[in-house]
């Protein structure tokens, strides 16, 4: 997605899909549904940084 257009458009995107995948959570908010929008461009800042999708799952694991 980043080839195709800008690394923020791509992030942006991105970021509200993860929030979006949080949607179903017990207890959903719209402050938790804005901090899985920022996570989502944490976690995507860090894969783009070190290309380990391991790295990504393993601080969503922690956070949990």
């Amino acid at each position: 997605m980043i080839e195709g257009s800008s690394f923020c458009i791509s992030l942006g995107i991105y970021s509200l899909l993860f929030g979006a995948a949080h949607l179903s959570n017990e207890g959903i908010t719209v402050y938790s549904i804005a901090v899985a929008v920022m996570a989502g461009a944490f976690l995507g800042i860090l894969y783009i940084k070190t290309r380990a999708l391991w790295m990504c799952i393993g601080v969503h694991f922690i956070w949990n």
